[in-house]
């Protein structure tokens, strides 16, 4: 019963080395996260009046959430 234990484990460890890979920093991380961001801007700034009321905020705090995304901030 032990050997079969160890041999599961050992087939597991096996396993997870044969699929893992060495993962390379991309240099373009920034750009990809900068551009989700503007994605996500413009999605926020086209809802609609319904839209916005569902998620329980008007149309000024919309407006007032986006521009504070360029406002210089105070914990730097």
């Amino acid at each position: 019963m032990q050997s079969n234990t160890i041999r599961t484990n050992a087939f597991e460890n096996a396993k997870s080395r044969a699929t893992t890979s060495p993962t390379i920093p991309s240099p373009f991380k920034w750009l990809r996260d900068l551009n989700a961001g503007l994605i996500a801007y413009f999605q926020f700034k086209d809802l609609s009046d319904e839209q916005l009321r569902n998620v329980g905020i008007t149309k000024r705090q919309q407006s007032k959430a986006s521009l504070r995304q360029f406002m210089p901030r105070d914990d730097r």
